[in-house]
């Protein structure tokens, strides 16, 4: 579990998006290893070029998604049409 502690650590320090992907990706995949079930990418959205994670309790309900254009075309032909952008998510001083 340490690893995960490690992963965790290192998210808030990530310079690039896809370096923030990575470390999102292999967090998801310990997870479903230790839960011995598929990721939520993996379940619905396999072909989505982006990161999808799963957030709260693993039902799908609320996910992480990162930016690729055209993800709200994407998004809302599966039947999902609330996204929620991280400066409407996120209250912060500028």
């Amino acid at each position: 579990m340490d690893f995960i502690s490690s992963i965790t650590q290192k998210i808030p320090f990530c310079k690039t998006l896809k370096e923030f992907e990575e470390l999102l990706f292999k967090h998801e995949k310990i997870i479903s290893k230790i839960l011995d079930i598929p990721t939520i990418k993996e379940t619905y959205f396999p072909d989505y070029s982006g990161l999808v994670k799963s957030l709260g309790a693993w039902g799908g309900d609320f996910v992480l998604i990162s930016y690729r254009d055209g993800m709200r075309k994407y998004f809302s032909k599966k039947g999902f049409y609330t996204l929620i952008s991280f400066d409407e998510m996120i209250v912060y001083d500028r």
